[in-house]
């Protein structure tokens, strides 16, 4: 039996590996794995992502924002990531959520964009998830 892997989790949109992207994704397909999930952790990353996804068959994307990078998060952040997440090729949204282990944005940003993206991937029935070092103290509707 032949061994087919999907790789849940890559960041081709990332250096080093976006400079050799074909290169990356032929060892991938030598390992055994038939596809690949890039994900695009903010608004710039979520379009490289997109780029990457266009030129390889085999390449899907995950869109959301970081916990890190919430604290970048403006007005009209969250409805350029609805436009990107109709791209055919997105298949998730997430890496959200929270990480108060590294704090490198405000605990109450974190949750405060947190809510508004679960909301958002509710309402393009598109979920994923991040690893959370925090807790979310009444918010159990969005779970």
């Amino acid at each position: 039996m032949t061994k087919s892997l999907i790789d849940s989790h890559a960041h081709l949109e990332l250096e080093p590996l976006v400079q050799d992207s074909r290169g990356v994704l032929e060892r991938a397909t030598e390992a055994g794995i038939i596809a690949v999930i890039t994900v695009g952790t903010h608004v710039s990353d979520a379009e490289k992502a997109l780029e990457i996804a266009d030129r390889f068959e085999r390449v899907f994307v995950s869109i959301g924002v970081h916990p890190h990078n919430a604290k970048d998060v403006h007005e009209g952040t969250l409805a350029i990531m609805e436009r990107l997440s109709r791209h055919p090729k997105v298949v998730a949204y997430g890496e959200i959520g929270l990480d108060f282990f590294r704090n490198l944005s405000p605990r109450s940003v974190q949750t405060t964009v947190f809510a508004n993206q679960l909301e958002l991937a509710k309402k393009i029935s598109k979920t994923g998830c991040h690893s959370s070092s925090g807790r979310v103290r009444g918010r159990s509707e969005h779970a």
